[in-house]
């Protein structure tokens, strides 16, 4: 009896790790970028080198699991929006949102047909291939003086004002002013 309980429990988990891997190939195919955690280093980094006041609205462009949106909001009070195209890193963002008792929205859509005009401070951990279609976008997207924080890669063109180290790792945050 133990053993088939055994055998169930192993062949439900193996067909559930081959779902999340055939969903995580497809939504890699469709919309050319992982879902990547944004490390924690990361987000204490932010956290630490920019002000964000309460009135300000922050969004995150790929919010995977809205811990930075989580984040941003605990810690200065302001309001925080995210779009991520991603049905399962979304479900886990409101889950997050939901848990967390915090005052962000997150939106299932891709941030490239969203209206960004009203950020105040746009935050982005995306792969290197998209970098210059969200320099452009973000370009023709925000208002004056809003504020781009980009995690890992820089976007092309555009000149930082102000480039940090994540302690323990290799990677950077650029921070622009627009």
């Amino acid at each position: 009896m133990i053993l088939l309980i055994l055998a169930i429990l192993f062949l439900v988990s193996s067909i559930l790790a081959f779902i999340f891997a055939l969903s995580w190939l497809i939504l890699l195919l469709i919309y050319k970028a992982p879902y990547v955690k944004t490390p924690p280093a990361a987000i204490d980094t932010i956290l630490k080198n920019i002000n964000i006041r309460p009135d300000e609205l922050v969004y995150d462009l790929g919010c995977g699991d809205a811990d930075v949106l989580i984040a941003v909001g605990k810690k200065f009070g302001c309001k925080s929006i995210g779009y991520e195209a991603s049905p399962f890193p979304y479900l886990r963002a409101l889950l997050n949102i939901r848990r967390n008792k915090a005052k962000s929205e997150v939106y299932w859509r891709n941030f490239f047909k969203a209206d960004l005009g009203k950020a105040d401070v746009a935050f982005c951990f995306l792969i290197q291939s998209l970098m210059p279609r969200v320099g452009v976008y973000l370009q023709g997207q925000l208002k004056p003086g809003a504020r781009v924080i980009c995690y890992g890669y820089p976007i092309p063109v555009w000149q930082p004002a102000q480039t940090i180290d994540v302690p323990y790792t290799s990677s950077k945050i650029y921070i622009y002013q627009h």
